[in-house]
């Protein structure tokens, strides 16, 4: 169903609360987008629930991924459901703290070395479905949408920078993902305005839940 309103959470209990980040922009597309009634849209893949926001022309300009719908979480949509607090899908991981380590994957990027997109909390307040039935709030991670040319299982290796591989690589020896594939590395097409000394494409890592 819709919801009303999308706010970046700031409260105290919040890991990063007062961490200034860049997403302002977004939000209030996303926000926009929501109060005309343009409901989160469920990504055709993944094991977890993943919603694309839209602006008010329907353009995707974020990625929303509520709390209790991550994989063995209580209101996972795709079958995968648990009973959350329990160990993921990943060994070692915990049912519940997805949000937490995608902003952290951003907030440890330092200077946006392996270009991982902004990321913060946000919570969304619950609207009003189809039928009138209240929606609930949803609480989760909130990450700018990043427009690309597709992922690494696409395309072939020899048209990607070593320093781009090399990027990604740090990032995950730095936060110990374990979980990198080609699906989860976005390729992006440099612009004309762009400086080109790492080839044609970037690449973007996501999916650090």
């Amino acid at each position: 169903g819709s919801m009303d309103s999308c706010n970046s959470t700031s409260s105290s209990d919040s890991p990063v609360a007062g961490t200034p980040i860049p997403l302002s922009r977004t939000i209030e597309q996303a926000r926009a987008g929501l109060m005309q009634g343009r409901a989160p849209a469920l990504a055709p893949a993944g094991t977890g629930g993943t919603y694309f926001l839209q602006n008010t022309d329907g353009s995707k300009v974020a990625v929303f991924k509520p709390v209790d719908e991550e994989p063995l979480a209580i209101n996972n949509p795709r079958g995968h459901i648990g009973q959350g607090s329990c160990e993921g899908l990943r060994k070692g991981t915990v049912v519940g703290e997805g949000a937490i380590r995608e902003v952290a994957a951003y907030l440890l990027d330092h200077d946006n070395f392996s270009s991982v997109p902004p990321t913060t909390f946000a919570h969304i307040e619950g609207g009003r479905d189809g039928s009138d039935e209240k929606v609930a709030p949803k609480r989760g991670s909130l990450q700018q949408y990043v427009e690309c040319n597709g992922d690494c299982e696409e395309m072939g290796t020899a048209a990607f920078h070593m320093e781009e591989v090399h990027k990604i690589a740090v990032l995950d020896l730095r936060i110990a993902n374990t979980d990198r594939n080609g699906g989860n590395i976005l390729v992006r097409e440099r612009g004309p305005e762009e400086p080109h000394a790492h080839g044609k494409y970037e690449l973007v890592p996501i999916d650090h839940g």
